[in-house]
């Protein structure tokens, strides 16, 4: 391949990459715990950013040892310096094969949460952006 030809496809490739290439983000403060469980049957979590600072975010959990099948969604809001600014929410109502949670964040703070119920299909509920549903 020839400089110039090279050199077009090095541009190319620098405009049209995704996330731009930029220095690696570093961390901002120490690993804390979000779930108050911390029984180390949590699994799945997704985080969304809040306006104005903090995130919440949603996992699976609360698993029984007895039936594994039977789990929770939970969520947390957190404020901007990680400390939780409230309990944790039971996001869903019901206990079976629930999975993959995910959470959404509107302009306004409301978020959405979804998740899978393997015996009844996909799942959502609205939250205010306090965390009331």
């Amino acid at each position: 391949m020839s400089t110039r030809r090279l050199a077009a496809a090095l541009a190319l490739l620098a405009a049209c990459s995704w996330p731009p290439l930029a220095a690696s983000p570093l961390p901002q403060g120490e690993v804390f715990r979000i779930d108050a469980a911390g029984d180390c049957q949590e699994q799945s979590p997704d985080a969304a950013p809040l306006p104005g600072g903090g995130f919440v975010t949603v996992w699976a959990g609360g698993f029984d040892p007895a039936d594994p099948a039977v789990t929770q969604i939970y969520a947390r809001v957190t404020g901007a310096d990680g400390a939780p600014a409230g309990p944790e929410i039971r996001v869903s109502e019901t206990g079976r094969l629930l999975t993959s949670p995910a959470v959404a964040v509107g302009a306004d703070g409301r978020f959405l949460v979804t998740w899978t119920d393997l015996s009844a299909g996909v799942r959502s509920r609205l939250f205010t952006a306090a965390g009331a549903p």
